[in-house]
């Protein structure tokens, strides 16, 4: 896709879809107050989702320099590990308002990956053993979007839905209430290359038209049908967040220098969080958006947090109070830990 392209698409869908984003998205915060979210013992950590009612889910390593993880959740700034399947690597992705993990986890010995959801503590498969599944997101009424192999799949209610064929690839990142899934779906034969999609029921709906140009993906989804995720623009390297409403694609700035962007969550009132390059200091900056500016959320940390090395890398989730959650990263120590954001003021 071209950026001519990129640009007339703008201009086109700029009337009604855009109005309506940006009057929705366009609810920021005066400020932030910063909860960094401690790891397990000698660990780096990472907050990947949080519900309304407060709770943070992530993963943490077992200790400084390793590469085992553990899924974890967080009730303010207490961590929690999270039962696993007796291996050594797990992730939670996701949490419902009912307090539900989706994720996934290894099995002893097999190296193969499970999806799997948390009640509590307790985990709970939902596939085979073996079968090389994960589990990205999960609705209110408990569903999970996640695949199996190479196939989007929803789990629901104990039972298994898969989309599409084995021959085209594809992806369940993020289900809604609504029961719509956002993903990714091959785009022709045995290409390799996966383009935004949006299911209802089992009906691929393809959100990017620039062809086979590079892949693009939908990572979140809210309850209006809203959804978020990148596209490519001008060429296979250079990457920009997008909102698609209404079916219709509406393109985000990234950071000044910035060339490749995400958009990786989205909650009900169209406030959307992710990440963009550019930063001048060579590391990602979690971002948010007024409408279609970038913000750039380091932007709101005090001079002490800075000066201690702080940098907040990637926002990974936000709830409907707008508190968003994500990872940082310590220049000093080379460190990480999961960061809460919650607003002092609207």
């Amino acid at each position: 896709m071209t950026t001519f392209f990129a640009a007339r698409r703008l201009v086109a869908f700029g009337a009604a879809a855009m109005g309506l984003f940006i009057a929705s998205a366009d609810v920021s915060a005066a400020g932030y107050t910063l909860t960094l979210l401690p790891p397990l013992t000698g660990s780096s950590a990472t907050a990947t989702a949080i519900n309304n009612a407060g709770q943070v889910v992530g993963y943490s390593t077992y200790a400084a320099g390793s590469t085992n993880m553990q899924a974890v959740t967080w009730n303010g700034t207490a961590i929690t590990a999270l039962d696993t399947l007796g291996g050594n690597y797990s992730i939670a992705t996701a949490i419902n308002n009912i307090g539900q993990i989706a994720g996934w986890a290894t099995e002893p010995g097999a190296g193969a990956y499970s999806a799997v959801v948390w009640n509590g503590t307790q985990v709970t498969t939902l596939a085979p053993p073996k079968s090389g599944s994960f589990a990205y997101g999960i609705n209110d009424a408990g569903q999970v979007a996640g695949t199996i192999g190479t196939r989007a799949t929803v789990w629901s209610n104990g039972t298994t839905v898969t989309f599409g064929d084995t021959k085209h690839g594809s992806v369940a990142r993020a289900i809604n209430n609504a029961g719509q899934v956002g993903g990714q779906l091959a785009y022709g034969l045995l290409t390799g290359v996966y383009q935004a999609t949006v299911w209802n029921g089992t009906t691929p709906t393809d959100l990017y038209s620039g062809g086979m140009h590079a892949d693009s993906a939908v990572y979140a989804i809210n309850n209006a049908g809203v959804m978020v995720g990148q596209v490519p623009v001008a060429s296979i390297y250079t990457y920009r967040p997008a909102v698609w409403i209404g079916g219709r694609e509406v393109l985000l700035q990234a950071l000044p220098n910035g060339y490749i962007a995400g958009a990786y969550a989205i909650n009900n009132l169209n406030q959307v969080v992710g990440a963009s390059n550019g930063s001048g200091n060579g590391l990602d900056h979690a971002v948010t958006w007024r409408g279609l500016t970038v913000i750039d959320l380091n932007s709101f940390l005090d001079a002490d947090t800075v000066a201690a090395g702080w940098v907040l890398i990637t926002a990974y989730g936000i709830n409907d109070s707008g508190q968003i959650v994500g990872s940082a990263f310590n220049t000093v120590t080379k460190l990480g830990q999961g960061f809460l954001l919650t607003p002092t003021g609207q």
